[in-house]
Order: C-alpha cells, then structure tokens, then sequence
C-alpha cells in the first residue's frame, strides 16, 4: 500500500467528477484539510470512511488501497497485497480505536474518583449547636468542647468594647463518619475574663445563636460555666 499513490489516484477520480477538496469533504463529513492530507500522500483515509469514499469516487475499496483502477484479470500475487493492506489498516484502525475506549474510561473513571473524593471530603455544617458543642470554663480559660460527630470546625472573633465576640461553626464529612477515630475536641477560645459572646453559625434560620453570654451559656452546652471538663 502506497499512501502517495492512494493519494493521486484519490485527487484523480475527484477532479474526473469535478469536485473540489470542500465538496467531497462536505460528501463525507470530515474536514477539507483530511482531502487535502489524503491527496498529497501525508495522511490515509480511516477505515471507517473507506466505504463511502469509494462510493462517492465510484471505485472500490480494493482499488482505493491499490491506487489504481483493477482490471478484470487481477494477479493472485495482487489479490494478496490488496487483502494484505486491508488487514493493516484494519489492525491500525482497531488500535486506535482501543487508544479512544482506554482514553475515554481513564477521564470517566478520574471524573468518578474526584466526585467521590469531593463527595467524602466537604463539609457539612451542623444548624443545630446543643447537640455539638459546650462551652466550659477550664482554668482561668474559655473553651469549646465539641461532640465526637465534629470532624472540623472554624473559628473567628472579633473585639468590640473591650470584649472579645467568638464566632465558631462544626461540620461533619462522610470520610469522618465513616473511617475516623472518633473523639472530642476540646479547643481553647481565651481567657474567660475577655470573652464576652460566643456565638455559633450558622444555623437553619442563617442567624446566628449566642451560646455563651457573659459568664453564661445558652442553647445548649454546660449549663455550669465553672465545671471543668477534664
């Protein structure tokens, strides 16, 4: 199989049925730059378009591969080659399309390990404090107890008249539910004398909840602010 001699034969019977390069690429729905590459013998025609490439050029598969018209009486030796090529472009053909199927499954089987991955891994934040959080004195400090169930948790505050305001959120992952050793957390927020609000967000109604206000706690937690955890 000669791809330069292909080519030829190509351009001939496409200028014999006056078509341009755009027209019989439009005829076969690939691209006039494929032509063009077939034509000039930089490219062959994909198995897959051979039947009606052959059917447009009024020649046969056969005669395609060989690059010339056949005549009645055709060598066994010929018959060989033509059946030779064929079976070459078939396994090329065959390759590639493995390559797609192979290259199509790793992008799909990675699109799956990120959205599970993602899935596992975000977090989702607890609305209701009681059940997750306790604010207790330890020592002459503040701090936040939180509820085995938390696998995380943000903190934040801000100073407004010489009192601190604590802000803090818990959330819970699949990953964390499902692998983790679970445990409390006991997270020191300041000294008991600065603190003057903890509140916890967000919650269903997206308002914050004050859980601990001046020297007391509220919805949920230790109702005791002097009991010491440990």
């Amino acid at each position: 199989m000669n791809a330069e001699k292909t080519g030829n034969f190509i351009c001939e019977l496409r200028k014999a049925k006056n078509l341009t390069q755009r027209q019989l690429s439009d005829m076969l729905g690939v691209s006039d730059k494929a032509i063009s590459r077939w034509e000039t013998g930089k490219g062959f025609p994909e198995i897959s378009i051979m039947e009606d490439l052959a059917r447009v050029l009024d020649v046969s598969i056969a005669e395609l591969l060989k690059g010339e018209a056949i005549k009645d009486e055709t060598s066994s030796k010929e018959i060989i080659d033509i059946t030779d090529d064929s079976y070459n472009i078939f396994k090329t053909f065959i390759k590639k399309e493995r390559l797609k199927l192979f290259g199509s499954g790793f992008i799909f089987g990675l699109i799956l390990i990120v959205i599970s991955l993602t899935h596992l891994f975000s977090p989702i934040y607890f609305d209701n404090p009681s059940e997750i959080v306790r604010i207790e004195k330890l020592n002459d400090s503040l701090v936040a107890v939180l509820d085995e169930k938390v696998a995380g948790y943000d903190i934040d505050s801000s100073t407004m008249d010489n009192d601190k305001y604590i802000f803090i959120s818990c959330y819970k992952t699949k990953w964390y539910e499902l692998f983790a050793n679970k445990q409390e957390k006991i997270i020191s927020l300041a000294k008991t004398s600065d603190v003057g609000f903890v509140s916890y967000y967000p919650s269903l109604d997206e308002d914050n909840k004050t859980i601990y206000s001046n020297g007391k706690t509220m919805n949920g937690g230790s109702s005791d602010t002097t009991k010491t955890h440990l």
